[in-house]
């Protein structure tokens, strides 16, 4: 037999107001104060603030000091929702390889039309693309590509270390720390460049990951093209309910 607990009264709150965001019951403003929602919910208002917290954490929401809780759109929007942002040599240690990065080269350049849109930039605006190859065991798994608005950058450009994980690069050379990211997956087969990279043959499919990374301030900041060869190191994922 199966013993089933009942829902903490905090789980339940937060998987109410989780729902109503997506449902749109709030608009695309605001949600009610913290007393309003207690009085309407029930409960105490330390539960919504604590349900509140943890939406704030995954992004839904972000509280402004003194003046309420507004909702995150572009999370709001996305469908699926994986969890946690694993950074590429931590997703290859916990699957029992050694990895490893090539870095390919930091240049700055005009942003591209796509890279133009997913940052907010202008046409005539400067980006910085790093390019990376992180292997596991020796055996190239993904070919990165993150590009940043050159605007962001402190210091001298010329001194840029490629070898910094994703969050460390931004906090490191832009005093900016990444807080969600939206991503679209889809198969693609690789290119000549992609297969002389990933070290597979011309035609070989390959996970197309277009991520764009932004800060608890609503800015984006990296525009990311990933490609993984999953034959490597499977890209199976767990979801949870709730």
């Amino acid at each position: 037999m199966v013993i089933k607990r009942p829902q903490p009264i905090a789980e339940q709150v937060i998987s109410l107001l989780r729902s109503r965001i997506r449902s749109r019951e709030y608009g695309d403003g605001r949600l009610p104060s913290e007393s309003e929602l207690a009085a309407e919910m029930g409960v105490s208002r330390a539960t919504i603030r604590t349900a509140l917290a943890r939406l704030e954490a995954e992004s839904l929401v972000s509280r402004k000091q003194g003046d309420g809780t507004y909702i995150n759109q572009r999370i709001r929007d996305v469908k699926t929702h994986i969890g946690e942002i694993w950074e590429f040599t931590r997703l290859i240690r916990v699957n029992g390889y050694e990895p490893s990065i090539i870095p390919l080269g930091i240049e700055g350049r005009t942003a591209a039309p796509l890279e133009i849109a997913a940052l907010g930039l202008n046409e005539a605006d400067d980006v910085i693309s790093v390019n990376r190859l992180f292997l596991a065991d020796e055996t190239p798994f993904v070919l990165s590509e993150n590009v940043m608005s050159q605007s962001l950058f402190c210091g001298d450009l010329f001194q840029l270390d490629g070898s910094y994980s994703l969050p460390e690069f931004t906090e490191r050379y832009c005093g900016q720390e990444i807080a969600y990211a939206i991503a679209s997956i889809r198969s693609v087969v690789a290119t000549t460049s992609l297969a002389e990279k990933l070290r597979v043959d011309v035609g070989f499919p390959l996970l197309h990951d277009v991520e764009t990374f932004y800060s608890k301030a609503e800015l984006p900041l990296v525009y990311a093209n990933n490609y993984y060869n999953d034959k490597v190191i499977d890209m199976r994922l767990i979801r949870y309910s709730g």
